[in-house]
């Protein structure tokens, strides 16, 4: 078990930023009020052996609770978060960071820095085959972040949502 946990909670422990341009192809639902507006879209699954089997909770869902399983003794519970950055008729730059403590080590992770062209696809930024924590309680996934353009403002896009580990 601690072998498994290791590997898993530092080998496939992931933010995979950026290089997906174009590849968000589930939960990219658009469901911002002003398309026209930098926004985000956000999916969290559990299960297998990467976190992906199982849709839990999502943008386009919002009714759905998100409950995810803790781990336990006889083996990691894997999880899977997809937050999606939306383009608009400007190219627009998102930093900021993703907050998901219901995950193992998430810490030292989630910091987001990248470009979505104008008009483009969904650019995920995606915590995968993550560890869920032992710990049973009320967690928050929370993203803020901050879209710069070239004319304008920043604008702040931020999300909180509840989690809840049985």
């Amino acid at each position: 078990m601690d072998d498994a946990m290791t590997l898993h909670g530092r080998s496939l422990f992931l933010i995979l930023a950026a290089v997906c341009v174009g590849c968000a192809g589930r939960g990219t639902a658009h469901v911002a009020p002003n398309e026209s507006l930098p926004h985000i879209s956000w999916e969290i699954r559990s299960g297998g052996d990467t976190g992906e089997a199982d849709f839990v909770c999502g943008s386009a869902k919002r009714l759905a609770p998100c409950v995810l399983p803790a781990t336990r003794p006889e083996g990691p519970t894997m999880t899977t978060v997809h937050v999606y950055v939306h383009g608009i008729a400007e190219p627009t730059t998102y930093v900021g960071k993703i907050d998901a403590p219901f995950v193992q080590d998430f810490q030292k992770l989630g910091e987001v820095n990248t470009v979505v062209p104008a008009g483009s696809k969904p650019v995920g930024v995606t915590i995968a085959g993550a560890v869920v924590t032992t710990k049973p309680g009320s967690y928050t996934l929370g993203v803020r972040l901050e879209a710069r353009q070239a004319k304008g403002a920043p604008v702040t896009v931020a999300e909180e949502v509840p989690v809840t580990v049985k």
